[in-house]
């Protein structure tokens, strides 16, 4: 999905492990608000890995544009499967540090890469949204660490 508001304006790119296409309408207003114009292109559903890796995905391609990466640990496991989640995580930041070193290596710079930690839902026992967090922890401390990569937790997303 893309929603181009203005020729002039700058261009991001969301790629997210759920359905993320019911944000566009907002954000559209908010940049309208904000007269700052953007335009808005969703990757495929729960393609964020293959987004990463791909050189000729949206996000690659997206070099001067802002970059945001939707990410719902949860989506990651099936029934309180933590290790899977823990492994897909390590996986996401190789995925993230592969990303950025292409970039680098093909010598094209790349814009912001915003990764936004969604918050876990409802329905998760809190054993279950505390092993979540240490997951979503880890993951933002490694990722604090890479250039051009900005964290952000899922308690400042809510």
């Amino acid at each position: 999905m893309t929603l181009d508001t203005s020729s002039t304006g700058s261009s991001v790119v969301i790629a997210a492990t759920f359905t993320a296409e019911p944000i566009a309408l907002p954000l559209w207003s908010w940049w309208r608000w904000l007269e700052s114009p953007a335009s808005l292109r969703f990757a495929p559903y729960h393609q964020v890995f293959q987004q990463l890796l791909d050189p000729h995905s949206l996000l690659s391609t997206n070099r001067a544009g802002t970059n945001i990466l939707l990410v719902r640990i949860e989506d990651w496991c099936q029934a309180e499967q933590f290790a899977e989640a823990s492994r897909r995580g390590e996986e996401f930041i190789k995925a993230v540090e592969q990303f950025i070193t292409v970039a680098g290596v093909s010598g094209d710079s790349i814009g912001q890469l915003l990764v936004c930690f969604c918050p876990s839902s409802a329905t998760q026992d809190s054993s279950t949204r505390v092993s979540l967090a240490s997951i979503e922890s880890e993951l933002i401390a490694s990722l604090t660490k890479l250039p051009r990569v900005i964290p952000i937790a899922s308690c400042e997303a809510t």
